[in-house]
């Protein structure tokens, strides 16, 4: 029984060593491809500086893929449940953020109707009635 358990920490040491290895090659490739990428473009070699500036984005993809530890892709298991809590905080949060936008907004159009108001008291009665003399 023992065996089968060494064969399977076994088969496992391969690929987290093969995904570092991966990881620090892929790091290598995008960091020799920012100095490619620089030294072209300060050689006038735009169109050559631009090639390297897609190969950064590559290998920097790649990079953050292979990435261990914390940026590694997709949840860790059990830490679906948390995701699925957090969604469900989430949605409360973002219904009481739209009631209070609701609240400010009604209080907006109540301000503007205050300030219309405080124009009309302002304007002289005068201004207000068209001219009885026409120049025609």
């Amino acid at each position: 029984m023992s065996t089968a358990l060494e064969e399977t920490k076994a088969d496992e040491r391969p690929t987290s060593r093969g995904r570092l290895i991966w990881f620090v090659l892929s790091v290598l490739f995008t960091v020799g491809n920012v100095a490619g990428g620089v030294i072209a473009a300060r050689n006038g070699e735009f169109v050559h500086a631009g090639v390297h500036a897609l190969l950064v984005l590559l290998g920097g993809k790649v990079a953050w893929w292979l990435a261990p530890g914390q940026y590694a892709l997709g949840p860790a298991i059990g830490e679906a449940e948390v995701l699925e809590a957090s969604f469900g905080d989430m949605r409360d949060r973002l219904q009481r953020i739209e009631q209070s936008i609701e609240a400010v907004a009604i209080e907006v159009e109540r301000v503007g109707e205050a300030q219309r108001f405080m124009a009309r008291l302002h304007t002289p009665k005068d201004a207000d009635a068209p001219e009885s003399g026409s120049s025609r």
